[in-house]
C-alpha cells in the first residue's frame, strides 16, 4: 500500500470516528421550573428536557463534514486500489526499439 492508500485510510477512519461521535451528541438541554404558576408546576416533572434547535444544527453540521471527510478517504483508498491493479507501466520507446527488425531489407 503506498502512501496515498494508507493516508486514505486513516481518513475514512477518522471521518467514521466522527459520524460516530456526531451521531451520539446530546441535543436536549435541562429546563428548570423558573416562574411557573403552580397550577402548571404540579404537572411539569422538575428533570424536563427539551430539544434545542440549535445543538440540533450543530449535531446536523458535525455528520455532514465528517462524512464528507469519510468521502474523501474513500476516494483516496480507492485511487490507491485502482493504480495498484493497472498494468506496470513500460519505457515504450525504448520497447519499440528492441522491436525493431535486425535484417535489412535491401533489394
Amino acid at each position: 500500500m503506498r502512501p496515498v492508500g494508507i493516508l486514505g485510510a486513516v481518513i475514512l477512519v477518522a471521518g467514521i470516528i466522527g459520524m460516530l461521535l456526531a451521531a451520539s451528541m446530546d441535543t436536549s438541554v435541562a429546563v428548570r421550573d423558573v416562574n411557573l404558576p403552580s397550577a402548571v408546576r404540579a404537572y411539569v416533572p422538575s428533570d424536563m428536557r427539551v430539544n434545542n434547535l440549535g445543538l440540533m444544527q450543530e449535531k446536523q453540521n458535525y455528520l455532514i463534514g465528517a462524512g464528507v471527510v469519510a468521502i474523501i478517504g474513500a476516494i483516496l483508498l480507492a485511487a490507491d486500489w485502482v493504480r495498484s491493479q493497472s498494468a506496470p507501466v513500460t519505457d515504450w520507446p525504448k520497447a519499440a526499439k528492441d522491436d525493431s527488425p535486425t535484417e535489412s531489407y535491401d533489394a
